[in-house]
């Protein structure tokens, strides 16, 4: 991937930055299709009862984009915001899941991202 793609893609698509807002460079380790792993909501097309929005039914679609990606960092930041693409209004443009880790405990959240997602760090006890 050129240069100068990968640096908008870490600026403008999948932008992750440290609390006070300096932007990490993404870099690129595996890219592949997958399957997609079925997470069918029992509640799927009901209606939420506070948003009067559909749940979603599982995609057509059985195949996804995995993709992993490192953010390295100098330092100790004490939090990390992860940034979709977003629109005009503040929300988020795709639907992306991801699993962030902090040292080796893994950060869990089956939401997709629906706009900026903050994650505190804590060096001295990572659970």
């Amino acid at each position: 991937m050129l240069p100068e793609r990968w640096d908008r893609f870490s600026n403008d698509k999948l932008r992750i930055e440290t609390g006070d807002g300096n932007p990490l460079q993404a870099e690129l380790k595996r890219i592949e299709p997958r399957l997609r792993t079925d997470r069918q909501s029992p509640f799927a097309g009901m209606i939420k009862p506070i948003t009067r929005q559909c749940v979603p039914e599982a995609a057509e679609d059985k195949l996804v984009l995995y993709v992993e990606l490192v953010y390295p960092f100098i330092g100790r930041p004490e939090e990390l915001v992860n940034i979709s693409p977003l629109d005009e209004q503040g929300r988020a443009l795709v639907t992306i899941g991801f699993i962030a880790y902090h040292k080796a405990v893994p950060i869990i959240d089956f939401r997709y991202l629906g706009g900026p997602a903050r994650v505190t760090l804590d060096w001295d006890d990572p659970r």
